[in-house]
């Protein structure tokens, strides 16, 4: 009978596979957390959402996809994804991502949700992604006011303006 064996773990690979289990735990925690707290601010409000709304399902489905993730890893084998971890570009994109999401909520208030998640996406879909120059204004213009239009006008759940008064008198 031939024996299958597992291929010999690579050296220094088991420190990543119990990071991505310790985050997908963390996430599942925060997402927990959200949920909780979000249940706390009042889920409704006299038959439209409330404050605690759209930050419950953002906790409920970070913490189901956490647990999937955290699933995920446990099958996998510790050599999973050696080329994807060794990237040196991951580190930059991560890097990218993170001041983006800095800058966001730097800008959120004093900008609106409009402008600020239209740059965001500008910004993300154009460093992070292959898409062509127009799908990328498509895809930003619907993130921000498409999103926007959507919860202000069918679901009557307010999504900040700009406190700045020339963008708050456009309605953005």
């Amino acid at each position: 009978m031939d024996d299958i064996q597992e291929p010999a773990q690579i050296e220094g690979r088991a420190w990543i596979r119990y990071l991505r289990l310790v985050l997908a735990c963390a996430l599942l925690s925060i997402g927990v957390y959200l949920s909780i707290q979000a249940k706390s601010m009042g889920y409704s409000e006299s038959g439209s959402p409330g404050p605690g709304f759209f930050p419950f399902w953002v906790g409920l489905f970070l913490a189901i996809a956490a647990f999937f993730w955290f699933l995920a890893e446990l099958k996998e084998s510790i050599n999973n994804q050696v080329e994807q971890d060794l990237d040196p570009k991951g580190i930059y994109r991560v890097a990218r991502l993170l001041l983006a999401m800095f800058a966001l909520t730097l800008f959120f208030e004093p900008l609106g949700y409009n402008i600020s998640i239209l740059a965001f996406m500008l910004f993300l879909t154009s460093t992070m992604g292959k898409g062509k120059i127009t799908t990328n204004v498509i895809v930003s213009l619907l993130s921000s006011f498409g999103v926007y239009l959507f919860f202000e006008k069918m679901i009557d759940v307010p999504l900040p303006d700009s406190i700045l008064p020339f963008l708050s008198n456009l309605g953005l």
